[in-house]
């Protein structure tokens, strides 16, 4: 009969014993009888992580022991948590067969790119400047700095970029103050923008500024990599 563990107790019966005899510590045990012949079911592991543009996910359902027969088992989903209204995934429930004599089987859980960065999702995007430094001349009227993605966006992602001055040999101005927005479209990874450069008509020999990368700026799922700020040097 397929059933589960019993079990049960047994006592020293007190009455029974004699006056010089008295029972003060273990009066009663427990007798647990294993049933060899039920079956436990589980996942293989507590966690599955994929991406979101994956396709599928696969998770593992292990038996203890072979059947003799055929076993099918239900699995339902239920969410857990969502930082987007998109549902990221086929709703169940599955029915998964374990053929007799079979102890592991994997079934599919489609995954689905709803388009929607979400920040607890496993999609994470580092955004930064292609190098550390910019050198051009006085007479330049743009200097292109490079902001790249670590991989394509699923959607529009818009950056924004802020300047720090760092030194001046006189009290002209030679740039555009920023901010500045740089939008990256789906699909692209590398975006150049473009910061104006002004003749101060002032003696100086160099001046340099910082771009910066702006944190609060960015959206859920896109994290600062390295660099995230870049000097650009003026010459005179």
């Amino acid at each position: 009969m397929l059933e589960r563990d019993e079990k049960f107790c047994i006592f020293i019966v007190q009455s029974s014993l004699p006056q010089n005899i008295i029972c003060v510590t273990t009066c009663k045990v427990a007798v647990i009888i294993m049933n060899d012949d039920f079956l436990t079911i589980s996942f293989n592991q507590s966690t599955y992580q994929t991406e979101e543009n994956s396709g599928v996910v696969q998770p593992v359902l292990v038996l203890i022991n072979p059947s003799s027969t055929n076993i099918t088992v239900q699995v339902i989903d239920k969410a857990v948590s969502a930082a987007g209204g998109g549902i990221d995934y086929g709703s169940g429930p599955y029915f998964v067969m374990f053929p007799a004599g079979v102890t592991i089987v994997s079934f599919d859980v489609p995954i689905i790119d709803d388009n929607i960065l979400e920040g607890n999702e496993k999609f994470l995007i580092t955004v930064s400047f292609n190098k550390f430094t910019y050198e051009i001349d006085r007479d330049s009227k743009v200097v292109q700095p490079v902001l790249i993605l670590s991989k394509p966006p699923p959607v529009y992602i818009t950056v924004q970029v802020k300047d720090v001055e760092l030194t001046a040999t006189g009290g002209g101005v030679d740039y555009d103050s920023g901010p500045y927005n740089v939008t990256f479209i789906n699909g692209v990874t590398t975006v150049p923008f473009h910061v104006q450069i002004k003749d101060s008509d002032e003696t100086e020999t160099r001046k340099r500024f910082r771009i910066v990368i702006v944190g609060r700026s960015l959206p859920k799922g896109v994290v600062r990599g390295k660099p995230e700020k870049a000097q650009v040097i003026i010459k005179g």
